[in-house]
């Protein structure tokens, strides 16, 4: 949803065509990430190899800036997870 500047809430029938391409490219830019880079940091493969891809939005970025505009990063609970955004950059 950050890649795609989208609020985590926006549901998909609120999205137009332009929303939409934009978060179908970035849920492609983002697994093609985590494959180059051999899955998620916090993970391990079968081998016990931890990955190297660094989630841009979790409990690390809450309370700093936001990397694209200095915004300070926020925590919500949403569909009983949390979810991380920016106020300013995901609308």
């Amino acid at each position: 949803m950050y890649r795609a500047r989208l609020h985590p809430r926006r549901s998909l029938a609120e999205l137009d065509p332009n929303q939409r391409r934009a978060l179908f490219k970035a849920i492609g830019s983002t697994v093609q990430a985590v494959i180059e880079q051999g899955g998620r940091y916090d993970e391990v493969d079968l081998f016990g190899m931890p990955g190297g891809y660094v989630r841009l939005m979790d409990k690390e970025a809450a309370g700093r800036p936001c990397q694209a505009c200095g915004t300070t990063v926020e925590k919500m609970q949403y569909l009983g997870g949390t979810c991380y955004f920016c106020p300013s950059c995901q609308h």
